[in-house]
């Protein structure tokens, strides 16, 4: 029997100097396949305002974070999931 298709993700960056969100739900959600993970991920230089859930961090590795704010407060090495 075929396996079933496995989207990847690797190597993703959101980076800009004035990247803001100015109302979400999440700030960050990413909700992968545990069999295909998303890898590599570098969020740079963004802001994420009115995030009324906090974040969504399901099967992500290698998850990089430089200089990103959600609601006012700078998140220094690793999003938290609740």
């Amino acid at each position: 029997m075929r396996e079933a298709f496995r989207p990847r993700a690797t190597r993703l960056s959101l980076e800009e100097e004035t990247r803001t969100c100015l109302k979400s739900r999440y700030g960050v959600r990413i909700d992968a396949y545990e069999r295909s993970p998303v890898s590599g991920l570098h969020l740079k230089n963004c802001s994420f305002m009115n995030v009324r859930s906090g974040n969504i961090l399901n099967h992500v590795n290698d998850l990089k974070v430089e200089n990103v704010e959600i609601n006012g407060k700078r998140v220094n090495d690793q999003l938290e999931s609740p």
